[in-house]
């Protein structure tokens, strides 16, 4: 599975401290998770997270992208000439995905929990590009 940000970050910020001069921007990246406990903690003021369903209790969302999580494989797979897959077509394969506490990976699990199985997650990655190098290789 991989994703690809269809925003611009650094374009996202620097619009916001044109904006705001005065307020003093920090930037610190992790898993999803992670940014919903500081968020919910305190230490941080806001956070650009993944999230399956609904979101978590105690935060308030703005949406900036929603999108399909897609499947990619290696040209040679038999499933790279379908445009569409179900989720049950996962079901006997391994995955490559990103790790637990993204908001992929909770999506992936979830999706496959509503059609009777656990995903078998062979590889785990931390960068959605890793995540098409790997597929690309057939793995």
């Amino acid at each position: 599975m991989i994703t690809s940000h269809t925003f611009d970050i650094p374009g996202l910020l620097a619009g916001f401290h044109d904006d705001y001069p005065a307020v003093e921007i920090t930037l610190a990246e992790g898993n999803s998770d992670r940014l919903v406990e500081e968020v919910l903690g305190g230490r941080m003021d806001a956070a650009i997270i993944g999230i399956a369903g609904e979101p978590p209790a105690g935060l308030g969302v703005h949406v900036l992208v929603d999108q399909a999580i897609v499947a990619a494989v290696n040209q040679r797979d038999p499933l790279a000439r379908r445009t569409k897959i179900s989720v049950e077509t996962l079901r006997d394969r391994a995955l490559i995905c990103l790790p637990q506490g993204t908001g992929v990976r909770t999506s992936l699990e979830t999706a496959c929990a509503k059609a009777g199985f656990k995903p078998h997650v062979a590889f785990e990655a931390g960068t959605p590009q890793m995540l098409a190098e790997l597929a690309e290789r057939g793995l």
